[in-house]
């Protein structure tokens, strides 16, 4: 037989509370009005929590201080300034006829882009310029346009003279008069030495010169600034004796002398350049 089942056994309630059936229920109020529910916080998205939490902007920079002129070459009181068409070089017109194949074969010469343009190589061009960086701060200016001369340039001289060069400046620097025209029927075309001292202000008209073969874009300059060489051309047959940029050559030679002037002005004054002329005795 089964053992009778045993009644559970109830635990008393802790000491202090009252059994639920015995418990009070919540007081009774006579306001009408029923309880307004807990407020509950806002929840924030997260793309709101981090734009409430994004620090303001910053506020606008100053702007940055002028530029300091460019630093001038050591040693070089004189800056000397070249020209590059029928000084270092000859660029063939485009309308001019194509050289016979001899001459192309008795003369150095190179094509340049854009167009594949020819140029004539003047001798000793290269040695000229950089026996000149030996005594002068040597510049070149062109008045080519820049993506016409940038690689005419790179032709006619090696990358050691190019990075010892002060500037290279072209057509964009010039200032053009179109009201004014030349014989050509071209704009009239000058390089104001005056634009060069505003950014380099070591030199000035007494220690500034100007090789160009043309006296028109010299012509708004102070007096007594610029040299002109005859225009080289590369099939003149009358030739040089010796070459003009040729050590011993006139213009080396003159150069020379000049390097040693206290005034440019002056020994211009006193000694004006000619191509044709005797050749002043060099100074190695």
């Amino acid at each position: 037989m089964e053992a009778p089942q045993q009644p559970e056994e109830r635990r008393p309630p802790p000491p202090g509370t009252l059994p639920p059936s015995t418990r009070e229920p919540p007081p009774l109020t006579d306001d009408p009005t029923p309880l307004a529910p807990a407020k509950r916080k806002p929840r924030w998205s997260a793309s709101r929590k981090r734009a409430r939490s994004r620090p303001s902007p910053p506020a606008a920079p100053l702007p940055p201080p002028p530029l300091p002129p460019p630093p001038c070459p050591r040693g070089s009181r004189i800056l000397l300034i070249l020209d590059v068409n029928h000084l270092l070089c000859e660029r063939q017109p485009r309308d001019a006829p194509r050289p016979a194949h001899a001459q192309l074969a008795a003369h150095a010469h190179t094509y340049v882009p854009p167009g594949r343009s020819l140029v004539w190589q003047r001798p000793y061009a290269a040695s000229f310029v950089e026996w000149c960086l030996g005594r002068f701060a040597v510049a070149l200016w062109t008045s080519a346009r820049r993506h016409n001369a940038r690689p005419l340039v790179r032709r006619l001289l090696p990358p050691a003279v190019l990075r010892r060069l002060l500037f290279t400046w072209c057509q964009e620097e010039c200032a053009v008069d179109v009201s004014a025209s030349a014989a050509e029927g071209k704009p009239l075309i000058g390089k104001e030495l005056a634009a060069v001292w505003r950014r380099w202000p070591a030199w000035g008209p007494a220690s500034t010169v100007l090789v160009d073969d043309d006296p028109r874009k010299c012509a708004g300059n102070a007096p007594h600034t610029a040299l002109h060489p005859a225009k080289w051309h590369a099939l003149d047959t009358n030739g040089e004796t010796p070459p003009e940029l040729a050590p011993g050559g006139a213009l080396r030679a003159y150069l020379a002398a000049l390097a040693e002037a206290a005034d440019t002005q002056a020994f211009i004054r006193q000694r004006p350049y000619c191509s044709e002329a005797p050749a002043v005795e060099e100074v190695l």
